[in-house]
């Protein structure tokens, strides 16, 4: 997929990148600065969190060759050493008490390090290296140790596609009223711009394309005249529509008819459903998802999600996914035409979530119809699971709640297990 390909500063946790610095001229550690304790990488918002080792384990041939490249010019900016300094004066404000952490911590230690040496000379050594280490610690000099700091690097902002220009309705919205159109290349909404589908559209995506909005998403389509989403060529998917939220970007949709997307990666993150939702607050209702060759047919990660009145049909792995999502799930239905059952597709996973599923229906499933796991919390409600392989499976220490619903012809009912 085209779009941005900066892969700079902009991609570090700057909280997170100011506390590594920090600690890093505190302890005049230059390995650290070269990314020597790794990182962590996002899969949600493709960010990257440094991460701190100390000195007798930190493994300088694990590194990944973007810390390498990135750390040192990540904290060589104005912006970057301004809050390491600002970090540090926080930090001076609590002094005394931070001071007491540390000497418990060495009183502790002076007994064990001296092995069998005169403790009164150790004890000294180990004041003199925490005295010089909180000096570095509250009172930094980081165009020393670093380097001068220079100006910031600003990311390339994503420019609107020239095609795009004859549906902006306002400079913040692109509107797309009823009537065909053609989505033949990948399509990039920049940040600050919402795209609206009204009652009507069609869309007939190509093969391999995808739209990724970076702002609010908008679809109104209604019982007679719904919003429609196909494939140009229905053996071949498309790729996804996704958004890329900042956790309040708005995302309302209803009146939805969507099949023969897949997926897609963008900007080094993976949206694995062919309608994809990330950090947003999404609002669905009386869609049809179906028919999709992706990983999911639904997936929306750590936000806010309310799904009511929706059919959501013959996915190739999972109808719906929803991971780090508070929200509900009401009067929605669930089911498969064909495909063979499988250990590890379901109709609905929840994934360190907590959701209320109310008036549900899932219905032939060859595999597992709802699976809550990691941690999640759901309450069901009222729902009805007929003709499934296994009607609920929860694991890794999740809690399902069931109260008031029906089970009839499911192979398995209960599957209750730590994975």
């Amino acid at each position: 997929l085209g779009g941005r390909t900066w892969t700079g500063t902009d991609r570090f946790d700057t909280s997170s990148m100011a506390a590594l610095g920090l600690l890093a001229t505190a302890e005049q550690r230059h390995d650290l600065l070269r990314g020597s304790a790794g990182a962590m990488y996002d899969q949600v918002t493709g960010r990257i969190t440094p991460l701190y080792g100390m000195a007798a384990t930190a493994d300088s041939t694990a590194t990944a060759e973007v810390a390498v490249i990135s750390y040192e010019d990540a904290l060589s900016s104005e912006a970057a050493q301004g809050r390491m300094v600002r970090m540090a004066s926080r930090l001076r404000e609590d002094s005394a008490a931070w001071e007491a952490r540390f000497l418990a911590v060495d009183s502790a230690w002076v007994p064990v390090l001296a092995k069998g040496r005169n403790i009164g000379l150790v004890q000294a050594e180990v004041d003199r290296a925490r005295n010089t280490f909180m000096q570095r610690l509250f009172h930094p000099t980081p165009a020393a140790f670093i380097g001068r700091p220079v100006p910031g690097k600003t990311a390339p902002s994503i420019p609107l596609d020239p095609w795009l220009a004859k549906y902006r309705s306002q400079p913040d919205t692109l509107r797309f009223v009823r009537g065909k159109d053609a989505i033949d290349h990948d399509l990039i909404i920049p940040h600050g711009i919402a795209l609206v589908l009204e009652r009507g559209a069609r869309w007939n995506i190509a093969p391999g394309v995808s739209v990724v909005v970076n702002g609010e998403l908008h679809i109104r389509g209604t019982g007679l005249n719904p919003v429609f989403i196909r494939p140009e060529d229905a053996a071949r998917p498309y790729g996804a529509i996704a958004v890329h939220g900042d956790g309040d970007t708005r995302v309302r949709i209803s009146g939805l008819q969507m099949s023969g997307g897949s997926g897609v990666w963008y900007d080094g993150v993976a949206y694995r459903g062919m309608l994809a939702f990330h950090s947003a607050d999404v609002r669905m209702e009386h869609c049809h998802i179906g028919a999709a060759l992706g990983k999911n047919a639904l997936a929306i990660k750590r936000g806010h999600a309310v799904l009511d009145d929706n059919q959501f049909t013959d996915a190739a792995q999972d109808l719906v996914h929803l991971a780090e999502v508070r929200g509900q799930v009401e009067r929605c239905s669930f089911s498969q035409a064909a495909g063979g059952e499988a250990a590890d597709r379901s109709g609905l996973i929840l994934r360190g979530c907590h959701v209320l599923i109310q008036e549900c229906t899932f219905t032939g499933l060859p595999f597992t119809a709802l699976r809550i796991g990691h941690g999640s919390e759901a309450m069901a409600l009222n729902s009805t699971f007929s003709g499934n392989s296994t009607a609920i499976r929860a694991t890794d220490g999740s809690r399902a709640d069931v109260e008031g619903c029906s089970f009839t012809a499911n192979k398995l009912v209960y599957a209750l297990h730590e994975d």
